[in-house]
């Protein structure tokens, strides 16, 4: 199984990045191929809102020269994709709002001459967060966003996992968190083996 990481976080060593590593970790454990891509490396420019996507289909098909178009076609090239990111202000930060932005129109065409199904249609999702408040209360924004993608772009959503940053000058990372992220991982891992199993199931099974 093929795994991309898509993190959201300016900072490398950060807490987003404390807390995706056992959930790496366990992945690779269980044998998945994982692959980690830094949006904040990237040149992602705003959606400029030409539809010109939406006329191209069978391909990406946006006008914008930057890094989007190969970073989509990692996430067609993985089995599932994980967004981890923090969240500031009840959203991801910018680049990868601006990522997202053009992932919800780009992948899919509905809204020109000729509709077509997702480029993404039959891969899964996740999401990592982390931030200063409850990952109850921080995820739920992202996560209606996500739901909403997935249900439009024909993607499974698998859920999420988080941690909460006790404050500065504190250690974020702990055992519990740790132990939270490898379960994750396995609960993740399962799922997707269920999702083979069902797909591979003959007619009436």
């Amino acid at each position: 199984m093929n795994v991309l990481i898509l993190q959201g976080s300016p900072r490398k060593q950060g807490n987003t990045k404390q807390l995706s590593e056992p959930f790496v970790d366990e992945l690779q454990k269980h044998g998945a191929q994982v692959w980690e891509e830094w949006v904040y490396d990237k040149e992602l420019k705003p959606c400029l809102g030409c539809g010109a996507c939406q006329e191209r289909l069978g391909e990406i098909g946006c006008v914008r020269e930057d890094d989007f178009e190969p970073l989509v076609r990692k996430m067609l090239a993985a089995d599932l994709t994980v967004f981890s990111t923090p969240i500031y202000a009840w959203f991801p930060p910018a680049p990868m709002i601006a990522f997202w932005d053009r992932l919800m129109y780009a992948t899919i065409k509905r809204y020109g001459s000729v509709q077509a199904p997702s480029l993404l249609r039959g891969k899964a999702t996740a999401i990592i967060v982390t931030g200063g408040f409850d990952p109850k209360q921080i995820v739920v924004p992202f996560e209606m966003a996500m739901q909403r993608f997935a249900f439009r772009h024909e993607v499974d959503y698998l859920g999420w996992a988080g941690g909460t940053d006790p404050g500065k000058g504190r250690v974020f990372m702990n055992e519990k968190k740790e132990q939270r992220m490898r379960s994750f991982a396995r609960t993740l891992l399962e799922k997707m083996e269920a999702r083979s199993a069902g797909e591979a199931a003959p007619d009436g099974a």
